[in-house]
């Protein structure tokens, strides 16, 4: 069953759909903020409760150029109906689904799996979003982002969309509405796009590659459209390998007004840094299905971040850090270790500020990404 075959059924079927409350997917709801995932991959924003919208959507987006773009309209079909974690470890509520591009069959060709963890009487939520490459060869860089469509407070339409540099969130607001922001916990975000909706805007990949690969950030766009906004949100392109994978943790939060949401994000990134520093878990319940290399936290950084890797199988192992003239500047590992996911942390405290890169080799699979120390 595909996306949109709700299209297809009878006003009466619907009409008994509604009075039985029946959806495609799962939720939960914390106390002050209320969160749907459905099961192709949209995550829907409710505060305080599922009485009230507030974001109709937020969708994963990957692109590899500028004909070939992933997004929940036109490509995503599920592979994993989503589903309610029964007793969570890293939350008190979780939800967990997996799609991919079989609706379209149009390139590129990524599962994507979604997490969103939520906890009890807090007004923000954190979301993992990791994709893996199923192409027959690397992904050279690829952008993982996302978009957002606001219905604040049950309305579309006159919202503004902040990007507030200091705190690196997106806010969303209209007058007296609640607020609410989107920030990138594991990768650095390079651009804001945020414009009217329209009829068909998600048809054409060229403008969705456009607006991920935007460079710059839309610092204040107040709507005058009935409609409302879409806004797109990018991070860094990286290689991405053949059967590898990366993640984008997000943290979504809620406030009755700016300060309380902004205070909500600080805890969702707290609460993101005990979920990477206590124990990085597969992203299901399973064994770890594919190697990959994670994007270091915080970055830019000063002195310490975090590396995180996921290993299926037993490996001998090297993890190094690289300048930018190749040479060996520290080793992280360099050892036999068992499947399973790892992080370690990086301390820079006696090296100076600029780029700098890590590579992991386990077994035939190298990896290298980018990091930049700012002091």
């Amino acid at each position: 069953m595909n996306k949109f075959l709700h299209t297809s059924l009878s006003v009466t079927v619907l009409f008994v759909l509604i009075l039985t409350g029946f959806v495609f997917g799962q939720d939960f709801e914390t106390g002050k903020i209320a969160i749907a995932l459905n099961d192709y991959g949209r995550v829907r924003v409710y505060a305080p409760n599922f009485d009230t919208y507030q974001i109709d959507r937020s969708s994963i987006l990957v692109a590899s150029n500028d004909s070939s773009v992933f997004d929940y309209k036109i490509d995503a079909e599920m592979v994993e109906a989503s589903r309610t974690v029964d007793s969570p470890t890293l939350s008190d509520f979780e939800l967990y689904g997996s799609f991919d591009n079989a609706y379209s069959g149009d390139p590129p060709d990524v599962l994507e799996k979604v997490n969103v963890y939520g906890w009890s009487n807090s007004g923000f939520v954190v979301v993992r979003l990791n994709v893996t490459n199923r192409e027959a060869s690397a992904i050279e860089n690829a952008i993982v982002g996302l978009e957002f469509i606001p219905e604040l407070d049950g309305n579309y339409g006159f919202e503004t969309i902040d990007y507030l540099y200091e705190s690196g969130v997106v806010a969303v607001y209209s007058g007296a509405s609640t607020n609410v922001g989107y920030k990138f916990l594991s990768s650095t975000l390079t651009s804001v796009k945020t414009f009217d909706w329209y009829t068909d805007y998600h048809t054409v990949d060229r403008d969705y590659y456009s607006w991920l690969t935007y460079g710059a950030f839309d610092t204040s766009f107040s709507s005058l459209s009935s409609d409302g906004t879409v806004t797109v949100m990018a991070g860094d392109a990286e290689n991405l390998s053949s059967g590898g994978s990366t993640d984008l943790w997000v943290g979504i939060s809620v406030g009755a007004d700016k300060a309380e949401m902004l205070a909500n994000m600080d805890s969702a990134v707290m609460k993101y840094d005990e979920i990477i520093t206590t124990s990085i878990n597969p992203v299901t319940e399973t064994i770890v299905e594919n190697f990959a290399l994670r994007q270091n936290y915080p970055n830019p950084f000063n002195p310490q971040t975090n590396i995180s890797f996921d290993l299926p199988q037993a490996e001998r192992v090297s993890l190094n850090v690289y300048n930018l003239l190749g040479q060996v500047v520290a080793t992280l590992v360099n050892d036999a270790l068992k499947s399973g996911s790892y992080n370690y942390t990086f301390d820079a405290q006696n090296l100076p500020s600029g780029l700098y890169f890590y590579t992991l080799q386990a077994g035939s699979f190298v990896e290298t990404r980018k990091m930049m120390l700012i002091k």
